[in-house]
């Protein structure tokens, strides 16, 4: 993922950490990747990617890496109709080259009806 966010606010939290940092800089980063499926649940694949740079922006350290993975094209649509540019498609992706630590697969079922009803269709169900 890209580093802009990280690198904006990452000093910001400096004044939370622990004077020793030591133990720290001895951590490997870890390698997350998450593939993400038509259709995937954006508030799952937000809230785990969301948990990682948290972590990220309260050490001295980076301890994890973010890498997205297009099931199909490098852009794929959530189940909120949201589109997401992903760093590399699934067919190019391999575990040895990104050195991935952890894959998560982002699914999900639900998708934006065809129809739109209306207040009254609704109502009766006409």
């Amino acid at each position: 993922m890209r580093d802009g966010f990280i690198s904006k606010l990452k000093n910001k939290n400096m004044a939370y950490l622990h004077s020793e940092t030591s133990r720290e800089s001895s951590v490997r980063v870890k390698r997350v990747a998450f593939v993400l499926l038509d259709h995937f649940s954006m508030m799952s694949f937000t809230g785990a990617v969301d948990a990682l740079v948290t972590t990220n922006l309260m050490t001295s350290n980076t301890v994890y890496e973010v890498v997205v993975v297009a099931a199909q094209d490098r852009s794929v649509l959530s189940d909120l109709g949201i589109g997401i540019e992903a760093d590399v498609a699934l067919s190019a992706f391999d575990l040895n080259q990104y050195q991935v630590d952890t894959l998560i697969v982002c699914g999900g079922l639900r998708k934006a009806s065809a129809h739109a009803y209306s207040a009254n269709e609704v109502k009766t169900g006409r």
